[in-house]
């Protein structure tokens, strides 16, 4: 259910997230990533953004050792991201995930 919910989201024609709306991926450390859906508080001209939106995990991690395995998954959660532009070529951002 999860993988159809985000081939429906991805599916979506861009146009729909226009404005503030934002459709992104997350990798986290290479072994384990998401979908992001977020929406910005931002102004145009401003110099803080701010952005909360929802983690769709995709991508699982599983180690095995001698016959015992554990394994990462990213359940759908909630993002908050804080950025400052500093200028008009670079900016500084937190991200808040609870996983």
């Amino acid at each position: 259910m999860k993988k159809l919910f985000i081939i429906f989201i991805a599916s979506l024609s861009f146009h729909t997230f226009a404005a503030n709306w934002a459709l992104g991926y997350t990798d986290i450390e290479g072994d384990v990533g998401g979908v992001t859906i977020e929406y910005n508080f931002a102004e145009e001209d401003a110099d803080w953004d701010y952005s909360v939106g929802v983690l769709f995990g995709t991508k699982d991690y599983v180690e095995c050792s001698g016959g015992i395995c554990a394994g990462v998954e990213i359940d759908p959660s909630a993002i908050a991201r804080v950025s400052y532009n500093i200028n008009e070529n670079f900016f500084v951002r937190a991200s808040f995930a609870s996983f």
